[in-house]
């Protein structure tokens, strides 16, 4: 059976397609900014997003973006939905720098070449950079062209890295590669805080890195500032599932749309309660210290250049 949807149920992009699957009652959503999702039957017919703001539905469709991979689309069921304002959350947090920075390194990431025209279309690449409208990616790319990081051929092509441009995605990429803290998202439940000394802390040391918790400092910040500043400073996040503590997916969350590196552990006996948003990366499911200090080695040696 194939039918079309009239509208995206986050970003409400009118004419998307979507086909039926049948034996899951679900449906295949090809949609322009949100990419590739499949909705349950009841969430998409029983109108469940419209109960979320919109502000955190668009929110929503800039993390559906920013966590695309191709060929595992995310499963979105009602229960997902109704979890939407707790998943966009961190993004709330992103400072308009914060967007800004996040531009001049996707041009730059997007660059094969100096001089290269980077594709970026204002209608459907706003959710990418956790704007809330075209509006707000045109203020930023204007600041960009007015200060020199960008220039433009046409006012209709894309963007072009300039020479200043490229020496500020230096600097943007060094404040973070120059770093050895490694931020660690956990449960802080004192049982599991051998994990920490025997396993991550270990670990990180013997790849050149000092991990370090949140819980671990003393501060008079608020606790949220505290958290934002120690994941803008670090090189690489480490985030363990285990428990299922929403601490965790908010700090995840906020360092992914920073542009961090981000390692996802659990404890194997609790992966099927990982929530949809996490689910479809590679997490390391450990058994005991001695298993995830082993793993995490070869993962931090693999994947944070």
């Amino acid at each position: 059976m194939r039918n079309m949807v009239d509208k995206c149920i986050f970003c409400e992009t009118q004419g998307i397609e979507g086909n039926h699957l049948g034996l899951k009652d679900s449906y295949m959503i090809n949609c322009p900014l949100c990419m590739r999702y499949i909705v349950s039957s009841i969430a998409l017919t029983g109108n469940v997003a419209q109960e979320i703001p919109k502000e955190d539905r668009i929110l929503f469709s800039g993390h559906l973006r920013n966590n695309y991979i191709e060929h595992r689309p995310p499963e979105i069921l009602s229960q997902t939905i109704m979890q939407i304002p707790d998943i966009v959350a961190p993004y709330k947090r992103l400072s308009p720098m914060d967007k800004v920075n996040k531009l001049i390194l996707y041009i730059a990431d997007s660059s094969k070449h100096l001089g290269d025209v980077v594709s970026l279309d204002l209608n459907k690449d706003y959710v990418l950079f956790f704007c809330k409208n075209t509006k707000e990616l045109f203020e930023i790319r204007e600041y960009l062209r007015e200060t020199g990081i960008i220039k433009m051929r046409t006012e209709n092509s894309g963007p072009i890295l300039t020479i200043e441009g490229w020496k500020k995605s230096e600097t943007l990429k060094e404040i973070n590669k120059n770093s050895k803290a490694v931020f660690v998202a956990m449960c802080f439940d004192k049982d599991l805080k051998g994990i920490f000394d025997n396993a991550i802390l270990p670990a990180c040391q013997e790849c050149g890195f000092e991990a370090f918790r949140v819980d671990s400092t003393e501060h008079n910040e608020k606790i949220c500032d505290k958290i934002i500043a120690d994941l803008k400073s670090s090189r690489f996040v480490i985030a363990d599932f285990t428990r299922q503590r929403q601490g965790v997916y908010f700090e995840a969350g906020f360092a992914r749309g920073l542009g961090l590196e981000v390692i996802w552990t659990c404890k194997k006996e609790e992966a099927d309660s990982l929530n949809f948003d996490t689910r479809q990366y590679n997490h390391i499911l450990w058994d005991g210290c001695e298993d995830l200090k082993g793993q995490l080695i070869d993962r931090i040696k693999a994947t944070v250049k």
